[in-house]
């Protein structure tokens, strides 16, 4: 069970990071797009009363997702929904 946190007070910075951490190109966009991205970005976050502490912690988007941590405590990968490569990698943290 993951842990609900109540979300502080919205900032233009606040925004900003999550435009960014979720669009990572969005600087190369148009004046127009950016505007409107930023707008429905502010809204979105406007809304969100309460944030999942896993989900903000390792920057996840979803369920299933699997996080991947190996012998030393290293994240060392993060995989949202199916995965079919995922015993493999786990094979390969093993062997480290």
């Amino acid at each position: 069970m993951d842990t609900l946190l109540k979300v502080g007070p919205m900032t233009d910075d606040n925004v900003m990071d999550f435009i960014e951490t979720n669009i990572p190109d969005f600087r190369s966009y148009v004046a127009k797009e950016k505007e409107s991205i930023y707008e429905r970005a502010k809204q979105y976050l406007k809304l969100k009363q309460f944030s999942a502490k896993t989900f903000e912690e390792y920057g996840l988007r979803g369920t299933p997702s699997v996080i991947l941590i190996d012998k030393k405590g290293v994240l060392r990968q993060t995989f949202f929904g199916s995965n079919n490569s995922l015993e493999g990698t786990i094979k390969e943290l093993l062997i480290e």
